[in-house]
């Protein structure tokens, strides 16, 4: 009976230890960039490197879920976002807690405005102006002091639609994505040469909670990006809009 119950104790052990190191990497649902049906450049990253032999799977999932399911307990990873975008969104979380991978690439936020229209290069430009951002920031930091009336969308693209539509003066929007959505949706891109640009150069990384088997997993996957990278294999995955290397 000893020995029946040792058994048991040590095979509980080893299953949540083995269900913590294959549970699946959350992903932020992005619709241009990473989709629920598989059909955007980032799962068919993941895809390729799940062919080259990468350990664990992508579950992609709308934003609020995936923040809700990020959890210490489960030695959570997510996919694709930064330490610092983490640690805003989770205060409770430090930066000693985490580890990221390398950057698979960077993203810019600016300001968009209609082809036709004049650039955006000082805020201020913004005053008595509709304004659409996307609802995961916050007006009150990204558009703080100005006299503005705000919408917030879910996407690049809906976006864009209020944007021609007249519905809205300027958006804010990321870059690739913005670019994306506007070729997705068949329109002329929107004026940003010389745009207000509130950062550039975020690097876009896998961000896991720091433990042993997480440390090894993005080792792993550290070796296969940069494997895809040296081939070219990479931009041809993520396509001409991506930015895969970052000169300040």
């Amino acid at each position: 009976m000893m020995k029946s119950s040792w058994f048991v104790f040590l095979l509980t052990v080893w299953w949540a230890s083995y269900s913590v190191a294959n549970e699946p990497v959350l992903g932020l649902e992005l619709e241009y960039r990473l989709r629920i049906d598989n059909s955007a450049h980032y799962n068919h990253l993941w895809q390729r490197l799940e062919s080259m032999g990468l350990s664990r799977s992508l579950s992609v999932v709308p934003l609020k879920r995936a923040f809700r399911d990020f959890s210490k307990e489960k030695d959570s990873c997510i996919f694709p976002t930064s330490i610092t975008a983490l640690t805003t969104s989770f205060p409770e979380y430090s930066t000693d807690e985490l580890i990221a991978s390398t950057p698979v690439d960077y993203v810019s936020l600016k300001v968009f405005t209609r082809p036709d229209e004049e650039v955006v290069s000082d805020l201020r430009q913004l005053n008595g102006k509709r304004v659409a951002i996307w609802n995961g920031l916050d007006p009150d930091i990204f558009l703080n002091g100005l006299d503005v009336e705000v919408e917030s969308t879910v996407d690049e693209g809906v976006r864009l639609k209020m944007l021609y539509s007249g519905r809205v003066d300027a958006i804010l929007g990321f870059v690739p994505d913005t670019l994306i959505a506007s070729d997705f949706l068949g329109i002329e891109r929107p004026n940003a040469e010389g745009a207000f640009t509130y950062f550039a150069g975020n690097g876009i990384s896998m961000v896991c909670f720091d433990s042993e088997s997480n440390r090894a997993f993005v080792a792993q996957f550290n070796q296969l990006i940069n494997l895809l990278r040296e081939k070219g294999e990479l931009r041809r995955v993520l396509g001409p809009y991506v930015t895969l290397e970052w000169q300040p």
